[in-house]
């Protein structure tokens, strides 16, 4: 919610960045980290041979650097066979845990935010607001273009937190809830100087606990709709989708 109040104000002069924009600016960065190749295995990467000789290559390595367990991340493709061996040699490979790529990860994502709300009203909802062409909009829903299905979930995302935010002030109003005002300054703070510090100030700000307090209420009273659940869940989707 933080990262969407600021841009409430001036909704056409917007200075507060996207969602990876804004954790850039308001999260320390990590340290750099040190990246080693080991030597090329000279065959097939997807056959079971090479596969089985990388799982013992991490264990040996994180026998040496005394680690109890080793993370390993495959692609799709080398993920599966993988997974085969892991499951085959359970007594063997016990201290090693498979990650899929992010990369696939978000196409599964993305393929399945498609199958869900392609046809209750995404699909159209694309078209009708010339974001995609008719021609493209069932690729992009079944996560064949990565970078536009991206753009376009977070586009989505942004349209539905606008809609959620003017149902939520007009309601605050009805049921004589918590003004809005206090929160609304306190956001206007963050556009102004989109910082960790300020940041932090409007986390720890007893106006903003009792906003988020009233917002859930509000979120529950959605709930009894079923096309307000729907697409109030769909909200929670492509934050989730930019932190894989």
């Amino acid at each position: 919610m933080i990262s969407r109040l600021p841009m409430e104000q001036e909704k056409d002069k917007q200075t507060v960045p996207s969602w990876s924009g804004y954790q850039s600016l308001c999260i320390e960065m990590s340290p750099e980290s040190e990246i080693g190749y080991l030597p090329i295995i000279e065959k097939s990467p997807t056959t079971y041979d090479t596969v089985f000789t990388v799982l013992q290559t991490a264990q040996q390595i994180a026998q040496e650097l005394q680690q109890d367990k080793v993370i390993i991340t495959f692609d799709q493709a080398i993920y599966c066979k993988a997974l085969d061996l892991v499951w085959k040699h359970a007594e063997i490979f016990d201290n090693i845990f498979l990650r899929l790529g992010p990369f696939h990860m978000k196409m599964n994502f993305m393929s399945i935010i498609g199958k869900r709300y392609g046809s209750a009203g995404l699909r159209d909802l694309f078209i009708e607001s010339d974001i995609l062409a008719e021609g493209s909009v069932d690729a992009v829903l079944s996560a064949k273009h990565y970078n536009r299905g991206l753009r376009v979930f977070k586009l989505a995302l942004e349209i539905f937190f606008r809609l959620h935010w003017d149902g939520f002030k007009k309601w605050l109003v009805e049921e004589k809830k918590t003004s809005v005002d206090d929160i609304l300054t306190l956001a206007a703070s963050v556009k102004a100087n989109c910082t960790k510090d300020t940041i932090c100030l409007l986390q720890g700000s007893h106006d903003l606990v009792k906003m988020q307090s009233s917002y859930a209420v509000f979120g529950l009273r959605l709930i009894s709709s079923f096309d307000q659940s729907l697409w109030s869940a769909h909200c929670g989707v492509p934050p989730s989708l930019s932190g894989i």
